[in-house]
């Protein structure tokens, strides 16, 4: 989905500037910087963003199939693809650095188990002094990326409530038992109350998957007044006080930033890019059919084998292309995607919704009327 990157480059952003702040300040988290930079010292929040974005972005794929994933092994491989390399190509330079350059802050220089430990990605579980501090959100990634398949399960099998219990009560039962009610980190930043804050994400891609009607709530203005409070309370105690209360600011202001996303996505699809330069020719259209119908649905003999209908009475994914003819779309082509990692391929190339446009279609038509359980999934126009 477009505009994800773009956040993420901007959360990033934040947090370099937050690190530079905090090398130029001394006291944290006591601010000794001027007033109107103070701002710039909450670098925590835009890791907890990166992890309501993650989430977001992980479930949105799922969240258009019954909550279904390509396959735990597939999505595993991808993750690891995606985040090992890099991540190793930092730890090789963040180790020279702390030997060769500049010694390593935090306890001590690097050891065998700091290589150890760093390179399974274990930091978020075990103790070793680090090369880089900003490891630890790295392991809490992995932590969840390894969690994920078991909170789609979970999610399909039972519901968006039964979720969000399990991974929110006991951490509130833990942050509730620590001494004064305010959990610190240990040495080794482990990070329950994170894994909410992750499944608020989640939940997000569900809004964005929904019915229209809930997608035109006024997800922005309930950002705000859900965030409003915990600002407010952030400026009345103070810096200290909200720094050494993360644990609750982080789940308080989760469920703000999963409506600003929701809101950011809504737009998009209210106001999809088109290129400037198409105005005069008919485009090419790519859909994506899903059955919603029961298995069985074909033993009435209705429909005979072969036909568009028939193949749709099974759960599968059926993908259209639609060319341009003389009266418009008048060709197509179809394609019986069996296999839910096809689609979910398919579904990562079509972004761009035009319901009515695919209605129009002979072949849409003739499946919605055979099989009014057919859901229609709509994605991205463009030319062939």
């Amino acid at each position: 989905m477009r505009g994800l990157d773009g956040l993420r480059g901007l959360a990033a952003l934040y947090v370099v500037l937050f690190h530079c702040w905090l090398y130029t300040f001394p006291g944290y988290p006591d601010s000794s910087a001027p007033a109107w930079l103070d701002v710039l010292m909450f670098g925590r929040l835009a890791v907890v963003f990166f992890l309501v974005l993650s989430g977001f972005s992980l479930a949105i794929s799922p969240a258009g199939h019954g909550w279904r994933s390509e396959g735990i092994a597939s999505f595993l491989r991808r993750r690891a693809w995606r985040i090992l390399p890099p991540y190793w190509a930092a730890l090789a330079m963040s180790l020279a650095i702390s030997w060769f350059v500049v010694p390593a802050s935090h306890y001590g220089p690097p050891t065998g188990a700091s290589i150890l430990v760093y390179g399974l990605v274990a930091q978020d579980m075990f103790t070793a002094p680090t090369p880089n501090g900003a490891f630890w959100s790295i392991g809490v990634e992995t932590e969840l990326y390894l969690l994920f398949p078991l909170l789609l399960f979970v999610r399909r099998r039972f519901s968006a409530a039964v979720l969000v219990a399990c991974v929110t009560f006991p951490v509130i039962a833990h942050g509730l038992m620590a001494a004064g009610a305010s959990p610190v980190e240990g040495a080794n930043r482990l990070t329950p109350h994170l894994a909410p804050v992750f499944v608020a994400g989640m939940l997000g891609a569900g809004i964005v998957a929904a019915s229209d009607r809930v997608q035109r709530l006024p997800w922005g203005w309930f950002a705000v007044l859900a965030a409003l409070p915990v600002v407010a309370l952030g400026v009345i105690q103070g810096s200290v006080w909200t720094v050494n209360h993360y644990f609750w600011i982080d789940l308080a202001l989760a469920p703000a930033m999963t409506m600003l996303l929701c809101r950011g996505c809504h737009r998009q699809a209210r106001h999809p890019r088109t290129a400037p330069d198409r105005a005069t020719r008919p485009e090419s259209r790519w859909f994506l059919l899903q059955s919603l119908s029961d298995p069985s649905a074909d033993r009435h003999g209705r429909d005979p084998p072969g036909s568009p209908a028939f193949r749709l009475a099974r759960p599968a994914h059926v993908l259209v292309h639609a060319h341009p003819g003389p009266a418009g779309l008048g060709a197509w082509r179809m394609a019986v995607l069996p296999d839910l990692r096809d689609a979910l391929q398919a579904e990562q190339i079509l972004e761009n919704h035009d319901l009515r446009t695919a209605e129009r279609l002979p072949v849409v038509r003739a499946l919605l009327l055979h099989r009014p359980q057919v859901q229609l999934r709509c994605f991205r126009s463009g030319g062939s």
